[in-house]
């Protein structure tokens, strides 16, 4: 199967379990093991849709890690419900900002004088050390979108603002081993990944994601009426 076939598989399978939600809660298990079954079912034990190597369809995993990134990344945006002017936005700014920046350089330093890395590796070492990840970690995140507590906040926060952060720093680690210098090219990757990139990003993502809402929040009204209720459904 294509890396198209199974994102239609995946989109079918996601639209076809929330509308399905009223007639799956009377039953005596929860949807995780209908997806559980469905990928047993399309695997070489049964139906045989799939087998997997690694190897040759790397680059379909390689795009299938970067959705279930942003789906994650997703779900966990979904519970920091709070406005974007309240205090407690401050530490998932400064831990995905200049915390994390000082940390890629800290690391990069001990990587290169400690260990002997060359500049190019130990910086690609610390741009993808210095970002953390407690949307993991259920104990160190925000719960629920009614949780405001300051140190879960900061840190659901940062863990997903670092990603964004962090991405330019490994793409410049990357194109550093590549030409093997720092010279002429900088200037071309700083204006087209770092003053026009990021901006532009989060323009179109605020823009589509509160236009997305919006549409969203008038479905689910929709079909709270007729009485079907699932969480893939509360988008807005």
């Amino acid at each position: 199967m294509s890396f198209l076939a199974w994102i239609t598989l995946a989109g079918v399978l996601f639209l076809i379990m929330p509308l399905l939600s009223v007639f799956l809660k009377r039953l005596p298990f929860s949807s995780s093991l209908i997806y559980i079954s469905l990928g047993l079912a399309i695997s070489p034990l049964w139906l045989n849709f799939i087998s997997i190597d690694f190897i040759h369809e790397s680059i379909v995993f390689e795009h299938l890690a970067e959705v279930a990134v942003i789906i994650s990344l997703f779900v966990s945006g979904l519970k920091l419900r709070l406005p974007l002017t309240h205090s407690a936005w401050v530490p998932a700014f400064l831990l995905a900002g200049p915390v994390m920046i000082c940390t890629i350089a800290g690391v990069a330093a001990f990587s290169h004088w400690v260990l002997g890395f060359a500049w190019p590796v130990a910086f690609l070492l610390g741009a993808v050390l210095a970002p953390t990840d407690p949307v993991l970690a259920s104990m160190v995140s925000v719960t629920d979108s009614r949780d405001e507590d300051r140190v879960r906040y900061g840190l659901t926060g940062e863990a997903g603002f670092n990603d964004g952060t962090a991405f330019p720093f490994v793409i410049f680690a990357l194109i550093w081993m590549e030409h093997g210098t720092v010279n002429e090219w900088v200037s071309d990757w700083a204006l087209h990944r770092l003053v026009w990139a990021i901006p532009a990003g989060l323009l179109l993502g605020y823009l589509l994601g509160y236009l997305l809402g919006y549409l969203l929040g008038k479905w689910v009204a929709r079909f709270t009426i007729h009485g079907i209720s699932s969480p893939l459904l509360y988008f807005y």
